[in-house]
């Protein structure tokens, strides 16, 4: 079965699926290396939070370029399925018959570069915090510390997760020199269970007399307090700054 013509020969059905296939494949392989990547990367910082004693929380630091997978990796279904005759998926009529073999290996070596950039430069840096303060870790090793005391200001707000109703607690305390330690819940943790994991460190802050800011509080009170008798409501409404000085004060 004939389905499209071109200047360098005729195209088959099989030959474009073929095509799409291949793009398939090759978009699988590339997010199938970032998901390994990644993987490596939790592990890396589960390893630096045990390395940690008293260590309350950990989150990894990315790299500013990491937007960069993405289109890399849709490029092969830019490419791939007009080089094998797929009507209307030919960025140019140049891009044909004659010229897959150096345009594949081509998009083959811009994918590899990226996912071996990601594997070599991603998941070198974390941040851990324990009770006494927070270290910044890169290759294994603490490039900077300091201690709660040190923080110059402690933000508090309600986070709507991709305009979805699921409301997200977002715990973060600024140092200097741009530095951030993030001590938000993780996505299945319990408000009683987030706040009896960092419970020491609201208390540090509150003895340093750190500027607070809170914002859109109610919802996130409601969601994560929910269910939480009259004493553990008490500590959490404690935990997320209450008795915090507030910012200005």
């Amino acid at each position: 079965m004939i389905w499209t013509q071109d200047y360098d020969g005729e195209f088959s059905l099989a030959q474009r699926i073929g095509g799409w296939l291949l793009a398939l494949a090759l978009t699988a392989a590339f997010v199938m290396v970032l998901a390994l990547v990644d993987h490596r990367n939790d592990v890396r910082l589960l390893q630096a939070v045990a390395q940690t004693q008293g260590a309350v929380a950990g989150w990894r630091i990315e790299a500013p370029w990491g937007w960069l997978t993405v289109p890399v990796g849709l490029m092969p279904f830019l490419f791939v399925p007009g080089l094998f005759g797929v009507r209307g998926w030919r960025l140019h009529p140049a891009l044909g018959r004659r010229v897959r073999a150096p345009v594949l290996a081509l998009l083959i070596l811009v994918m590899s570069a990226t996912a071996g950039l990601v594997a070599t430069q991603s998941g070198r840096a974390q941040g851990v915090a324990s009770v006494d303060g927070v270290a910044w870790r890169r290759d294994g090793r603490i490039a900077q510390a300091m201690t709660w005391p040190q923080a110059t200001e402690v933000r508090v707000r309600c986070h709507i997760r991709n305009h979805s109703s699921r409301r997200e607690l977002v715990y973060t305390v600024a140092f200097p020199n741009g530095r951030r330690a993030k001590l938000s819940p993780g996505y299945f943790e319990t408000g009683l269970a987030w706040m009896h994991r960092i419970e020491p460190v609201p208390t540090v802050l509150a003895e340093a007399r750190v500027p607070l800011r809170a914002d859109d509080m109610p919802d996130c009170i409601q969601a994560y307090a929910w269910g939480l008798d009259e004493e553990d409501r008490a500590q959490f409404l404690r935990v997320i700054g209450s008795q915090l000085p507030a910012a200005g004060d």
